[in-house]
């Protein structure tokens, strides 16, 4: 988080078997929090604590699974227009999803 806030590109990844703990580990469950708590909540703090910056905060969620990306914020569409999302490789910002929100 904290590399993030200093402008690094950063990315949260689970992987897994079926089954092994992604999701429980990523968002807990009512009094134990999990990853994207804890995470969310340094944000916020390191946010809130300085007075001399300030941020502008992007925020992807996208799921892979059987070689199939999905974004998990965009909303819901039956259209066919919807261009696919692709890992690209940019050559000024490094590996991205193109067509993500």
């Amino acid at each position: 988080v904290d590399a993030a806030i200093d402008g690094y590109n950063t990315v949260l990844f689970m992987y897994g078997q079926t089954a092994s703990g992604k999701t429980y580990t990523l968002f807990g469950e009512e009094g134990e929090p999990g990853v994207v708590d804890f995470a969310m909540q340094r944000v916020y703090h390191r946010v809130q604590s300085s007075v001399l910056a300030e941020f502008v905060i992007k925020l992807t969620y996208a799921e892979l699974y059987n070689e199939e990306l999905r974004d998990l914020l965009a909303p819901p569409t039956n259209s066919q227009d919807t261009p696919p999302l692709k890992i690209i490789d940019d050559p000024a910002l490094g590996p991205l999803i193109q067509n993500i929100t």
